[in-house]
């Protein structure tokens, strides 16, 4: 009996300790959404369409975000109402590209604000989309592409690629970037 009464002891404080963990991961990486959402926000906010329009200062804007904030900024993009990208700044040629039937911008020209579940779009890497609807009535997003395991806080889970496998809410990989 003793003995039974301890293991039971025992799975309830690891089941507890574990439950904690994840708790607190899941305030940190809600933080480190929340920043990034911010730090976009604050970008559609302080320029023009006609501005972020321009990819030499969209690239500045990217640059800025990237020395502000790490390594967890990989690209910027200038997207309206169709879904068409309008500028570009980041490492992939995605210059032109056409997201108007993508999952994530279906979703996102209905809200203000809006970060995907992470998946691999046409980069083929793990990562979200963060948009900010534009000034004006919504004739532009802001788009930044983040990799989930660049800039993540370590004790959130970033740095490790392996825990990327599915969305974080367990539902279907996005369609499209």
């Amino acid at each position: 009996i003793l003995d039974r009464f301890n293991s039971e002891s025992y799975r309830l404080k690891v089941h507890d300790h574990l439950k904690e963990l994840v708790q607190k991961h899941a305030q940190n990486i809600d933080s480190f959404l929340v920043e990034r959402l911010n730090d976009i926000a604050s970008t559609a906010r302080s320029f023009t369409f006609e501005q972020l329009s321009d990819e030499a200062f969209l690239q500045q804007r990217l640059e800025d975000l990237q020395l502000e904030n790490g390594p967890s900024f990989v690209d910027l993009g200038l997207i309206d109402e169709n879904g068409k990208q309008i500028s570009y700044a980041g490492p992939f040629q995605l210059n032109r590209a056409d997201y108007a039937s993508a999952v994530w911008f279906e979703e996102a020209i209905h809200t203000d604000r809006y970060i995907s579940n992470v998946f691999l779009g046409l980069r083929g890497q793990p990562h979200f989309i963060v948009t900010v609807r534009g000034e004006g009535g919504g004739a532009a997003v802001a788009v930044d592409g983040v990799q989930p395991d660049r800039g993540l806080p370590e004790e959130a889970g970033g740095g490790d690629e392996d825990d990327l496998d599915a969305p974080a809410d367990g539902g279907d990989d996005e369609a499209d970037e």
